[in-house]
């Protein structure tokens, strides 16, 4: 038998730890060490980082987080610059003592589907307060808010343009839930991360370009979207019987915008068109569902929680004095004026939330038809369709008809659940709060030019094609027309644009 001195049996055991440490390393996360503070800096901690009083951001989110943290929101400090440094201000709520140490992740991804998908995303994953406060340690303050400050720098290659944060809390292979979200809005992924707001990120001195797909080439266009209104007189909307169907002949000729799914949602067809006649304010939706549902029927429910088309406007584009109206399958109405943005406001969200549904239009005019049945799990449906009629003098902030040249900020959002999980679509994406007026679309008021040609555009400058029929119709060729008898002139310029839009198809389709 060989005897081992103590000295080597030691020095054997620390050479098999130090061997096997690349394989628990590959297993799961070392924990953290907990800083151990003086008295000196947990006081400024306690001044600075922890909060009595609920925060106001500039981006409210309200997410739970396994009924142990909230995110009430952030802040930026800054502009978001690619290639430059920027402070994201995190505010947390204690809810619960936290056993371990939950590490904040966060995903920030551009939109921009042009970019090689590695290039999309910077991670932005962090320690709370710098490390100094760690969530284990955060029963100390619960009730309260911790303030994190966290200074990054975008990659000099991050795409510009429109990016989005995804936020949750993780350790070694797990992350917490997110208990229900739809009580405040919160918008989530099936992997356990909050959606957060649209965020626009700049080029700058010291970017660089992003690498793009094979094929993919650079659009320096900028903006959100924007859906041309006609000014109509009284008598194209005494034209239209509200009653769900979109069967006259003045919304077959309309442009329609469209909804794009957000936070991986499945393409869903969703087709707005609106008008002004005289003195209201008309919108048409056509929205694809195979399984239609809802049971809430008192006016001002929570239809938010269901399926349902939303539309908010605000006439100067402010984060205030605006509408949002809200349509259910079975026409179930919310409507509310919020003189403030939602969590900008006095007390609590649903105090502010009670404020503002306490208005309702007065004159609106709204029905819905179901091509297939409501709440009927057994069949496959296909579509809802809305209609609306409201008095423009009934909306918030419009002083008399809206003129030529005039713009709103509005958008529009659509929530459908055909299972356990829901799915969220918008005209313009502005994650986390749809209350983000300063981020919405436009509506432009456009004269009446029906009686001048026909336009086949959809209307929106921001669509897939952007082409423009511009077809006009020669006098003189026009005048022999009307010189001939039996002739019906609707019908030959109705011919006439027929024949226009198929060349002009020939022409795409040659094209590609």
């Amino acid at each position: 038998m060989i005897l081992l001195s103590r000295m080597t049996r030691h020095l054997l055991v620390g050479a098999a730890l130090l061997l096997a440490l690349p394989f628990l390393s590959s297993c799961q996360e070392a924990e953290p060490p907990q800083a151990v503070l003086t008295q000196q800096q947990w006081q400024t901690l306690k001044k600075e980082n922890i909060l009595e009083e609920r925060p106001k951001p500039e981006y409210p989110i309200g997410a739970n987080y396994g009924d142990k943290i909230e995110l009430v929101g952030f802040d930026i400090d800054g502009e978001l610059v690619a290639g430059e440094k920027v402070t994201f201000v995190w505010y947390w709520k204690v809810l619960a003592d936290i056993d371990n140490n939950w590490k904040i992740f966060v995903h920030f991804d551009s939109e921009d589907t042009r970019v090689q998908p590695g290039a999309r995303r910077q991670n932005l994953d962090h320690q709370p307060v710098d490390g100094l406060f760690l969530t284990s340690r955060w029963g100390r303050a619960k009730g309260k808010y911790i303030k994190d400050v966290q200074e990054v720098t975008l990659r000099a290659n991050f795409p510009r343009g429109q990016a989005v944060p995804y936020i949750g809390f993780f350790r070694n292979n797990s992350r917490l839930p997110i208990e229900n979200p739809e009580k405040n809005h919160v918008r989530t992924t099936n992997d356990r991360r909050v959606i957060g707001p649209t965020l626009n990120v700049k080029a700058g001195p010291n970017s660089e370009p992003p690498p793009l797909k094979e094929g993919a080439t650079r659009d320096d266009s900028q903006g959100g979207p924007s859906y041309a209104v006609k000014l109509r007189d009284a008598e194209a909307g005494e034209s239209v019987t509200i009653d769900g169907e979109l069967d006259e002949d003045i919304w077959s000729g309309l442009p329609s915008l469209k909804l794009k799914p957000m936070g991986g949602a499945p393409e869903l067809g969703t087709d707005v068109s609106a008008f002004v006649g005289g003195d209201h304010l008309y919108i048409g939706a056509h929205l694809e569902d195979e399984h239609i549902w809802g049971d809430l029927e008192e006016r001002d429910s929570e239809t938010w929680t269901q399926e349902v088309l939303e539309f908010f406007m605000d006439v100067d584009g402010e984060p205030s004095n605006y509408l949002e109206l809200q349509v259910t399958p079975n026409n179930t109405i919310f409507d509310a004026h919020f003189e403030e943005q939602l969590g900008r406001g006095e007390g609590s969200r649903d105090e502010q939330i009670d404020r503002a549904k306490a208005f309702d239009i007065e004159g609106l005019e709204s029905a819905v038809a179901v091509d297939g049945s409501i709440n009927n799990r057994e069949d496959t449906d296909s579509s809802w369709s809305v209609e609306l009629k409201m008095p423009l003098s009934s909306l918030p902030g419009v002083d008399g008809s809206p003129e030529k040249g005039d713009t709103w900020a509005v958008n529009f959002y659509r929530f459908d659940q055909p299972d356990q999980q829901r799915h969220a679509y918008a005209w313009q994406p502005v994650s986390g709060s749809f209350h983000q007026v300063q981020k919405f679309g436009t509506f432009r008021f456009e004269g009446d030019e029906s009686s001048e040609g026909s336009d086949s555009s959809d209307g929106s400058e921001n669509s897939e094609s952007g082409n423009k029929l511009d077809l006009k119709i020669d006098p003189d060729k026009l005048n022999q027309i009307q010189e001939r008898p039996k002739i019906d002139l609707d019908d030959v310029k109705k011919r006439l644009r027929e024949r226009a839009k198929e060349a002009k198809e020939a022409e795409q389709t040659e094209g590609n």
